[in-house]
């Protein structure tokens, strides 16, 4: 089936406030940034890594560091090529570039490429409180969630708790399909709470520098 979506410029897919609140909070969101139809086809696509086996177990740390603990974290991932033969991740790619335009135009971040994985949370799993930013390369300057969970609910769990660069409350930002979380990589806590209903998601960085064409995962 041929998936159609009418890509915007950041004009008209963003409200001038997600500068701001990057800016202050240190986290915005955008709602239906993707339409349910491509949400659907990259939910299926991790459906079938999962049923072919091909999702690895996501670790903390990079290089020599890299370890598994499920005390910290208990994602299941796999890294997306730029060159993906998912019809629905490719429109996914060409609205970011309009975004990554957006926030070069006006947040002056200089961003110059992405990187981005798949990500299934099994009930009961959880990502204990951290930053994204990696101490041995510092190139991640923004780090986005698209969140591809249909009919989520208050209980089924999963949501990303952030803890605002201004010292207000901390805030639970809900998975909902369609929604696309940003926010500061070297500066905004987060944590991802437990999960009471399989929790999917495409998670990336946009980054300060390039690299490969095929990700590589960190």
């Amino acid at each position: 089936m041929k998936l159609q979506q009418q890509l915007k410029a950041p004009e008209q897919l963003l409200d001038r406030g997600l500068a701001d609140s990057l800016a202050t909070k240190g986290f915005a969101l955008i709602d239906s940034f993707l339409s349910p139809e491509l949400t659907f086809e990259i939910r299926d696509y991790i459906d079938r890594l999962r049923a072919n086996d091909d999702l690895k177990k996501a670790g903390i740390g990079t290089a020599h560091l890299h370890q598994i603990d499920n005390r910290v974290r208990g994602d299941y991932i796999r890294w997306i090529s730029r060159d993906t033969e998912v019809e629905a991740l490719r429109h996914y790619q060409e609205q970011l570039q309009y975004l990554i335009q957006y926030l070069n135009r006006y947040c002056f971040l200089g961003i110059k490429d992405y990187e981005m994985h798949t990500t299934y949370y099994p009930v009961g799993t959880h990502y204990e409180k951290h930053i994204d930013q990696l101490q041995v390369n510092g190139k991640r300057v923004i780090s986005f969630i698209l969140y591809l969970n249909e009919d989520w609910q208050t209980g089924d769990g999963g949501e990303i708790r952030v803890y605002p660069l201004d010292g207000s409350d901390h805030e639970d930002l809900a998975p909902k399909n369609g929604r696309l979380a940003l926010m500061l990589s070297n500066e905004t806590p987060h944590e991802v709470l437990t999960v009471n209903k399989p929790r999917y998601s495409v998670t990336g960085w946009m980054l300060n520098q390039f690299t490969d064409t095929t990700f590589v995962g960190s």
